[in-house]
């Protein structure tokens, strides 16, 4: 049915965004954005998966960078982010201690532990969520 022609349209459209990662023109744009310093990679990145939405005669919308996002998940074998991805779950598990890692701030001058933030009132706080990001 319909769907079954979206998808394939979907595996086309992520099989296209990899070659577009790959290509030269493509190397070069990232390499430029993270020499600027007010742009990065996933700017680069952004822009070519709308382009890749135009190609193929979707709207540049956030909802359609969603399906093209989820349809490389689902097929990561074709899509060289998800293949490649170093990132894997680790083993911290709900119940256990996080280790103590160092921390700054967002521009490197200020530096704590992970296990000195947790600390309240002298005692370790025992419920604990961390929200962290980083970018190079």
């Amino acid at each position: 049915g319909a769907e079954c022609g979206e998808e394939e349209k979907l595996v086309a459209m992520v099989k296209r965004e990899t070659e577009l990662r790959v290509s030269e023109e493509t190397q070069e744009a990232y390499r430029a954005a993270e020499n600027r310093g007010d742009t990065d990679w996933m700017e680069v990145t952004e822009g070519l998966q709308r382009q890749v939405l135009v190609e193929f005669g979707y709207d540049p919308t956030e909802a359609n960078l969603r399906k093209l996002r989820a349809a490389a998940q689902r097929h990561g074998d074709l899509a060289i982010q998800v293949k490649r991805n170093k990132a894997r779950v680790g083993k911290l598990q709900p119940g256990l201690r996080a280790p103590d890692v160092r921390l700054y701030d967002a521009v490197g001058r200020k530096e704590t532990t992970l296990h000195s933030c947790l600390m309240w009132g002298g005692e370790e706080a025992c419920l604990t969520c961390v929200v962290a990001g980083s970018w190079s």
